[in-house]
C-alpha cells in the first residue's frame, strides 16, 4: 500500500514538472547554410492573465560550435528581463543572437528599446551585449523557437524535436492580419533608442519586419 501510495505521488510530481518545464531540440540552418543542433529548456513559472497559463520565466540553449566544437551556453531570467530568442548566425567566428523582450514588464527591464530588439555575442566563453548598429547584416528571418509558450503544442506533435526546416520557415502575425514570413530588414533602419516613452507606442513601434516579404 506504502509503495503504491509513493509510486503515485512521484507520477504526480513528474505529471507537474512537466507542465512548468518544456524541454526540446531544434536544428537551425544559419544564414550561410550551416546546421547547428539547440537543446533548450524553457520554465512556465511567470505571471498569468486569469485563466491563462503561466508565462515564461526562464530558458537555457546550448549548442556545439560549428567551427571549435566548444559547447556554448545562454540564459536568460525573468528577474532580470525576460528575452524572446529571434535569430542565431555565425559572424567571424563568432556566436551571435538577435533577441526581443518578451513582455511588457521585460521591455520596461531593458528601457523599452526602439526597434525591440537586443543584440549578444559570444566572445572569450562570455555573452557581451553590442549596439544594435553593429548588426553587420541587411536582413535576417528568425530561425529559432521565438515563441515557445504559443508553440508547445506543435513541439509535442513533432516528439521535441524541431527540423531546420521547421525552423527556418517563420511566420509571424502582423497586426490582426494574415502572418508574414519572419523576416527583419535592418536596411534604413533608424538609430535604436531607449526611453521609457517607446513602451507605449504600439503600432508604432519600429519592429523592422517585411510586411510584403515573400
Amino acid at each position: 500500500m506504502l509503495a503504491s501510495t509513493l509510486l503515485v505521488a512521484l507520477l504526480l510530481l513528474a505529471g507537474c514538472g512537466r507542465d512548468d518545464v518544456l524541454e526540446w531540440t531544434e536544428d537551425v540552418r544559419l544564414p550561410d547554410g550551416r546546421v547547428v543542433t539547440l537543446k533548450r529548456m524553457v520554465e512556465f513559472k511567470g505571471p498569468q492573465a486569469l485563466g491563462d497559463t503561466p508565462t515564461e520565466s526562464f530558458q537555457r540553449l546550448e549548442f556545439r560550435h560549428p567551427e571549435t566544437g566548444e559547447t556554448v551556453e545562454w540564459e536568460s531570467h525573468k528577474e532580470k528581463g525576460y528575452l524572446k530568442t529571434v535569430a542565431i548566425w555565425i559572424r567571424q567566428g563568432q556566436p551571435v543572437l538577435l533577441l526581443d523582450p518578451a513582455y511588457g514588464d521585460d521591455k520596461h527591464k531593458f528601457n523599452c528599446p526602439n526597434p525591440p530588439y537586443l543584440l549578444q555575442e559570444y566572445v572569450d566563453k562570455r555573452w557581451e551585449n553590442k549596439a544594435l548598429s553593429k548588426i553587420g547584416i541587411a536582413e535576417i528571418r528568425s530561425n529559432m523557437t521565438a515563441h515557445p509558450k504559443d508553440q508547445r503544442e506543435a513541439i509535442a506533435r513533432r516528439k521535441y524535436r524541431l527540423t531546420a526546416e521547421e525552423t527556418s520557415n517563420s511566420y509571424i502575425p502582423y497586426k490582426g492580419k494574415e502572418p508574414v514570413p519572419y523576416v527583419i530588414s535592418f536596411v534604413g533602419a533608424s538609430d535604436q533608442t531607449f526611453d521609457v516613452k517607446n513602451c507605449f507606442l504600439g503600432p508604432d513601434l519600429d519592429d523592422l519586419i517585411l510586411k510584403e516579404a515573400e
